[in-house]
């Protein structure tokens, strides 16, 4: 497995976002998303030492990122990333004292995750 850190990481996504945001699948578009908050979040010092400047820092470039990539993985029924993406949402809102907003998140990973249960049964023929 490849390791790089956060910082690497979110340089290489910056390079080839345009690429993939033109040429891309919806998938790979979201997916390219969710490495961005992902990598962003990493970038940030503890959340025990965090100070309002790093919050407005997830509210501005993570949340974003975070909403954009569950819109695509909503619209093509990828309930698993979709469920993923909800929990670490929802820990971001816990952290930022959002809690209706944790609430809302934590409801729609409930959802996912029993959508994507469902996802993985097949019909009997």
């Amino acid at each position: 497995q490849l390791e790089l850190d956060a910082t690497r990481v979110l340089a290489l996504l910056q390079r080839v976002r345009a690429a993939v945001m033109m040429h891309g699948s919806l998938y790979e578009a979201a997916t390219l998303q969710a490495l961005t908050a992902k990598a962003r979040l990493a970038i940030l010092p503890p959340f025990s030492d965090a100070s309002a400047p790093r919050m407005l820092h997830v509210e501005a470039h993570v949340l974003p990122a975070l909403r954009d990539a569950l819109s695509g993985f909503k619209r093509l029924g990828c309930y698993d990333e979709a469920a993923r993406l909800l929990y670490l949402r929802a820990r971001l809102m816990h952290t930022l004292g959002k809690q209706s907003d944790r609430d809302a998140d934590a409801a729609a990973f409930c959802k996912a995750q029993q959508a994507a249960a469902a996802a993985l049964v097949r019909p009997a023929a």
